[in-house]
């Protein structure tokens, strides 16, 4: 017997519908259907949430949860509660779930973004690999131009730096070959093994390893490129996103005569804050 009401057998129409219990419920909430010729339960239920729009669904889920709730307490524990306080603790329990909901999904997003700020950050190389950023600096108007280049360890310390100024007017794309070509040379010097030089010129990384023609001033530049990353298995050539090179942009600012280059076996102050950042990852 239908534990509300005592009244009928507990089956599907009569605890969410026919009980006095149930309908009560109902009237409560505002809403009213003619349930006389509706055989199965399921079937109507289904074509509601179809036709019905979202507030509606999310009333007649209130009520139908509500009932249940009722009807537990009263099976299981031996508790009577009346229909307003049933609809009162739904109401409470659904305003809670879309807060949770809420939250889940401001949390979500915070997590989004801090992975996308955490993608436009540096990364460290392999365990035993280095790591060789390199960048330009072109002014427009200027009668010379800079290059960058910072090596970092699997940990992301700092090993050396080193900026270069040369005299000439180029474009960025002939600023950023030779800088590749002047990170390749500095490797050889050093005797480093194993190195990924990232660059944020693709046009530069795609001349370089497709091995695109370029019939200007740096296409030899290019080939010269090419064959000495040829020539070494252990280092690579890739293209990196700017904000994932800043540390390399900011060794090309730092003050050098033309025709001289600096070497640094400690980070200049201009590099401290974004390397600190970087090192965090």
């Amino acid at each position: 017997m239908c534990p509300l009401c005592n009244v009928d057998v507990e089956h599907l129409l009569h605890v969410f519908f026919d009980c006095r219990f149930a309908s009560e419920c109902w009237s409560k909430a505002g809403l009213v259907y003619d349930m006389q010729r509706v055989e199965e339960a399921p079937p109507w239920l289904l074509d509601r949430i179809k036709n019905e729009n979202f507030e509606t669904c999310e009333l007649i889920a209130k009520v139908l949860w509500g009932i249940w709730f009722a009807r537990n307490q009263k099976v299981w524990e031996g508790k009577n509660i009346t229909p307003s306080v049933t609809l009162e603790i739904r109401t409470k329990q659904i305003k809670e779930w879309q807060e949770a909901k809420k939250r889940k999904y401001v949390l979500n997003t915070v997590i989004r973004r801090y992975d996308r700020q955490e993608d436009m950050k540096w990364s460290p190389p392999s365990r035993g690999y280095f790591k060789l950023n390199v960048d330009a600096s072109v002014v427009m108007g200027d009668s010379s131009y800079a290059v960058g280049m910072v090596i970092r360890d699997d940990r992301g310390r700092f090993v050396q730096g080193k900026n270069m100024r040369f005299l000439g007017m180029v474009t960025v794309l002939e600023a950023e070959a030779r800088g590749v070509q002047e990170a390749l040379k500095w490797l050889e010097e050093l005797n480093l093994r194993n190195v990924t030089i990232e660059c944020d010129s693709e046009g530069v990384v795609k001349a370089v390893n497709n091995g695109t023609q370029y019939y200007l001033e740096v296409g030899h530049v290019f080939d010269w490129c090419r064959v000495r990353l040829g020539s070494r298995v252990d280092f690579s050539l890739c293209h990196v996103k700017k904000q994932k090179n800043q540390l390399a942009h900011l060794m090309a600012r730092v003050q050098c005569l033309v025709n001289c280059y600096n070497v640094f076996l400690s980070p200049p102050e201009l590099l401290l804050e974004t390397l600190s950042s970087d090192y965090s990852v």
